[in-house]
């Protein structure tokens, strides 16, 4: 069995490719081309664990063969921003499906007020019999490691991505391999990733000078900082990543195979149910 297994359920930034009405290459590619549609990003970990939940969650699980379904038993909201939390209520039929009275949500403690302001009918703060909420809250803080079945932990970093509350970044750990995750990304320590087997960055944007072209305005706000990722491979490159892997594609403009082309050696972009296993 391998150590571990990264499911790519969808890999569009906020929005999804193609746009409407748009006639880039990007999103002409995207008409044509399953693998070049992307949906809200979200991943399972080994088939049990959840990575945000984005609108587009029922279909990503409608296309997940439906004995997985049943062996989901964490949910990870990296930060509540409406790509990644807003399609918890299309889960909560998950609950009868693996048959557990609560399905755990973990999210940063500072950004569970967010989530309960759209969701508190669906998260208990504990778990009891009286209690029929399919979730149950689950606080967690920067640093904070999550020790789950089968040798498999998630450890929480804080990646910048966001002023108002932390985005976490999720170092996955198991056998030896180390996975990091972070669809929302700014910086992390370099020490907490260096010679990670496989590094899973945000791919909003190719460069900076594009990213402030399209959102100054939001950038200045503090609502969302990403690497673009030019300056991640640079990055990549310098903490010893073996290997990298772009999620969270933005409207780059670009067809994938000509985007590909200007990435470094060892990088890539995911696509919408790729299966990755280390």
């Amino acid at each position: 069995m391998s150590s571990v297994t990264i499911r790519f359920l969808g890999t569009s930034a906020a929005r999804a490719i193609p746009r409407w009405g748009c006639d880039c290459p990007q999103c002409t590619a995207a008409l044509t081309d399953p693998r070049a549609r992307r949906s809200r990003s979200a991943i399972l970990i080994n088939d049990t664990v959840l990575v945000d939940a984005g609108p587009d969650i029922y279909a990503q699980l409608y296309a997940v063969p439906y004995e997985i379904l049943a062996h989901i038993d964490h949910i990870i909201i990296t930060h509540p921003h409406a790509d990644h939390y807003l399609g918890l209520d299309d889960l909560a039929s998950l609950r009868r499906l693996s048959e557990l009275p609560v399905l755990p949500i973990y999210a940063m403690d500072d950004g569970w007020e967010r989530i309960e302001e759209a969701f508190r009918y669906l998260i208990a703060a504990e778990v009891s019999q009286y209690d029929r909420r399919p979730f149950a809250r689950r606080p967690v803080q920067v640093g904070q490691t999550l020790a789950l079945p089968h040798g498999l932990s998630i450890t929480f970093l804080d990646t910048h991505h966001t002023r108002p509350f932390t985005t976490a970044g999720l170092l996955i750990e198991r056998g030896g391999k180390r996975v990091f995750y972070a669809p929302d990304f700014e910086e992390v320590d370099d020490d907490s990733v260096a010679g990670a087997d496989l590094l899973i960055l945000d791919g909003a944007f190719f460069s900076r000078d594009q990213m402030h072209q399209r959102y100054q305005p939001i950038l200045e706000e503090g609502q969302g900082r990403h690497r673009p990722i030019l300056e991640s491979m640079e990055w990549a490159t310098r903490v010893g990543a073996q290997r990298v892997l772009f999620t969270h594609i933005g409207h780059l403009g670009l067809a994938p195979d000509s985007l590909r082309a200007l990435l470094y050696p060892g990088c890539d972009l995911a696509c919408d149910g790729m299966v990755v296993t280390l």
